[in-house]
């Protein structure tokens, strides 16, 4: 006699559902014991909560609207383990964030206002160690959190975007936090977002090694740094249309040796750049373009457009061209190192005379660069009120300097600068617009608001009214703030 035994085996199936929640009691069950993908809907209501969120992978987790739905941190972790390491995902304390992503892939959250009562120490954490993908965080206020509002390390393929940034960020021993605060961030995109600040020095969008990301439509007012990528290798990232207060801050060392195969470590266009000091530089495979650098000749006279602090050589290249600079202060480019493969063609320069009546020439290339590399052609320069040098040491002046309209240029003795025939200054009008959702419309010098299209944001912030100083217009831009 044969005994067949047969063992079978049941895979049970859990299915996402949609959820419906109304009190803080639902919201924490349904987040923390719900399934991978559930869809989370939040009514309107403040939601007072006294530990992390933990969602489940590829959860959806939408408000009622950030005027509406509120989820408020009623707990203070203190200030232990600030700052973050900004590399070693394992440094950030998940119990310290409101939500905590861990290494849940394709998360959602949208339609609310997360709020950390100045306590906690930010608003999204996502540091599964692996390389975590497919997030969205949108539609979202984000304020009152004492180190970032989104902290990301390792991750690919998401979006941040439609979002306002108030008092998100800090600084502790020493080390400033950015709003959005990436490590490792690829193939994303971060757009349509407003950063404001109440003067604290914490940055905008700061980060490590980035590579095929897109940073555009944002106005970005924080008073550190606006955009930190230092340090690493970076590759294929654009950076375009939007505001930028504070600098943009890209150094590596040697400039930066590990460029991609298409050569471009950062493309930055179509930018409106608020303060004179606008780069901090070294950074090998730059493009600059189509943007508008308005500075006030009275404040901004003390800085290089472009500075760089690296003492070493840097090979280069970096193409700048089309671009408006009114009033650049001590100049355009400055570096304590050697730097090669730098163009600077068809863009239009207008210098007034200075508070300081700064006299110094608008290029410094350091004695030891390879000349024949530097080049300064097609460009349109004024010295208005106060002659100025176009060089400011001797071994320049066998750089490459040709076809380029000089107006009260103290050194045009110094070398050829032939007629070539060819077009003077930027090849097409600047005129596009600019910041979150286009709120701005620039028209060659001049940044205006952008017809029918009104901002919620500014350098100042009252509850009712939005304030931007623009730079060397000395225009002032007031909007009232609507929800």
């Amino acid at each position: 006699m044969f005994l067949l035994f047969i063992t079978m085996t049941f895979v049970t199936t859990v299915k996402a559902t949609t959820v419906n929640v109304s009190n803080v009691t639902q919201l924490v069950s349904a987040v923390n014991n719900g399934a991978a993908g559930d869809i989370i809907n939040v009514a309107a209501g403040t939601y007072t909560l006294t530990a992390t969120l933990m969602p489940k992978a590829n959860m959806t987790i939408n408000g009622a609207g950030v005027s509406s739905t509120t989820l408020k941190s009623s707990w203070n972790p203190g200030t232990s383990g600030l700052p973050e390491d900004p590399v070693n995902n394992k440094s950030a304390t998940p119990s310290t964030y409101l939500f905590s992503m861990g290494v849940n892939d394709g998360v959602k959250i949208s339609n609310m206002t997360l709020d950390g009562s100045n306590q906690t120490h930010g608003a999204i954490l996502v540091n599964g160690g692996a390389k975590t993908k497919n997030y969205e965080f949108s539609f979202l206020t984000i304020q009152n959190f004492v180190w970032t509002a989104i902290r990301i390390y390792d991750a690919s393929f998401s979006k941040i975007h439609d979002c306002t940034f108030q008092n998100a960020g800090g600084t502790f021993k020493g080390e400033s936090s950015g709003v959005i605060y990436v490590s490792y961030l690829e193939d994303s995109q971060i757009y349509n977002n407003r950063f404001l600040s109440s003067g604290t020095s914490y940055y905008g969008i700061k980060g490590r090694q980035p590579y095929r990301d897109h940073i555009y439509n944002n106005t970005i007012l924080t008073g550190g740094f606006s955009i930190e990528f230092p340090f690493d290798c970076a590759g294929d990232n654009e950076i375009d249309h939007n505001i930028l207060r504070c600098p943009v801050s890209i150094p590596k060392g040697n400039g930066g040796e590990c460029l991609p195969a298409s050569g471009v470590s950062f493309h930055f266009h179509h930018n409106y750049h608020l303060y004179g000091y606008s780069f901090e530089w070294e950074r090998n495979g730059v493009e600059i373009d189509h943007c508008l650098f308005d500075f006030n000749a009275q404040t901004d006279d003390h800085s290089n457009l472009i500075s760089g602090f690296d003492r070493s050589t840097a090979p280069g290249p970096c193409k700048f061209h089309d671009c408006l600079i009114s009033n650049p202060g001590f100049g355009v480019f400055w570096s304590e190192g050697v730097y090669n493969n730098f163009s600077f063609y068809n863009n239009y320069v207008k210098a007034n005379k200075t508070a300081t009546s700064q006299n110094l020439g608008l290029f410094d290339f350091r004695t030891g660069s390879n000349w024949s590399t530097i080049v300064i052609k097609d460009n349109i320069i004024e010295c208005i009120g106060l002659n100025r040098p176009l060089m400011r040491n001797s071994a320049s002046y066998t750089a490459v300097i040709q076809n380029n309209t000089l107006t009260g240029i103290s050194d045009v003795g110094s070398y050829a600068n032939p007629n070539t025939g060819a077009t003077c200054g930027p090849l097409s009008p600047l005129n596009f617009t600019l910041g979150a959702y286009g709120e701005y419309t620039i028209n060659q010098w001049t940044l205006s608001l952008t017809s029918g299209n009104v901002p919620v944001t500014g350098v100042t912030v009252s509850p009712t009214t939005a304030t931007l100083t623009v730079g060397g217009a000395i225009q002032t831009l007031t909007a009232t703030i609507a929800p």
